[in-house]
C-alpha cells in the first residue's frame, strides 16, 4: 500500500490531489501502527498458545483468543483498511 500511495504521490501533477494523497498515506501509517502495536501485544498475551498451536501440541479443547477492546478495534481496523487499499488499487 505504501508504495501504491508513494507512487500515485510521485507521478501526480495536481497539488490539491497531490496532498490529499499525502496526508491519506500519513493516516494509513498510522493506523497500521495502531494495528501493529495492539496485534503485537495481543501476541504476547497469547504467546504460549500460540507457541503450543505452532508446535503441533494441543491443549485440551480449542483455544479461544479473546480479544481486549483495543485488539478488536486492531483486528476491525485491519480490514477496513485492506477494503480501502484494495479501493485504491483500483
Amino acid at each position: 500500500m505504501d508504495g501504491t500511495l508513494q507512487g500515485r504521490i510521485e507521478r501526480c501533477t495536481d497539488e490539491a490531489e497531490k496532498a490529499r494523497l499525502e496526508e491519506l498515506k500519513i493516516e494509513f501509517e498510522l493506523e497500521i501502527s495502531m494495528i501493529r502495536m495492539n496485534l503485537e501485544h495481543l501476541m504476547q498475551r497469547y504467546s504460549q498458545q500460540l507457541e503450543d498451536a505452532a508446535q503441533g501440541r494441543h491443549s485440551e479443547g480449542n483455544a479461544v483468543l479473546t480479544l481486549d477492546a483495543h485488539e478488536a478495534v486492531a483486528v476491525e481496523s485491519a480490514w477496513a483498511l485492506y477494503r480501502r487499499a484494495q479501493e485504491l488499487s483500483r
